[in-house]
């Protein structure tokens, strides 16, 4: 089962532009943090001439694909924000029917469980984030 928090807020670290609000999948098996392509562009995040030899490449049973290290500040409930590592995937990219993937983000380990303890509580189906640094 998914967990999920709907507290969320980010844009791409050192922008001034507005936070976006999702809710976002909390998944303490992903290393790090992913948004789609599209999610990325509302965040604040651009394309430059030298993203091409700094794509990472992955192959899954589904198909090829590509994402970008970037830094994202990211807000969860009235917390202060953090700036996390994400990967943001190189394209737009389509769900299959009945998932979430390439439309809901997904928060990893990376950067963020080093700022909160994380519980995941199976009776009310909720995480719970309590700031540590």
């Amino acid at each position: 089962m998914e967990e999920f928090t709907r507290n969320v807020r980010f844009r791409a670290a050192g922008s001034h532009g507005p936070f976006i609000n999702r809710r976002a999948v909390v998944d303490s098996g992903a290393f790090m943090s992913v948004v789609d392509y599209d999610t990325g562009k509302a965040m604040g995040f651009r394309r430059s001439p030298n993203d091409l030899q700094n794509m990472h490449k992955f192959k899954t049973d589904t198909g090829r694909g590509g994402y970008l290290k970037r830094d994202m500040e990211l807000g969860i409930g009235n917390h202060r924000t953090i700036v996390a590592p994400v990967a943001w995937m190189d394209k737009p990219t389509t769900a299959s029917a009945g998932t979430t993937l390439g439309t809901v983000p997904l928060l990893g380990r990376r950067g963020l469980f080093k700022h909160y303890a994380v519980t995941f509580t199976g009776a009310d189906h909720k995480v719970h984030f309590e700031r540590t640094t």
